[in-house]
């Protein structure tokens, strides 16, 4: 249980910090498209690992949003 409320009580934190470094990636170097590939790749890896630990509806779910979301381009609709 200690291990599961540790985990619990980090992710805030883990987060915030992920936030940080990628602003970091994003300002930090001179050639912006190396900058926003890595930024793009990195949330690409969480999404992806986030979404395999969705159960079968809420991956669904997840799946369906998603392309609408895609396919609209973020345009208001």
């Amino acid at each position: 249980m200690h291990q599961g409320t540790r985990s619990i009580l980090s992710f805030p934190w883990v987060i915030s910090l992920f936030g940080v470094t990628q602003l970091a990636n994003i300002l930090g170097t001179h050639d912006p498209n190396q900058s926003v590939g890595k930024v793009v790749a990195t949330f690409g890896a969480i999404t992806r690992a986030t979404e395999a630990q969705f159960e079968d509806v809420l991956q669904s779910t997840f799946q369906i949003s998603d392309r609408l979301q895609r396919g609209y381009g973020g345009r208001a609709v």
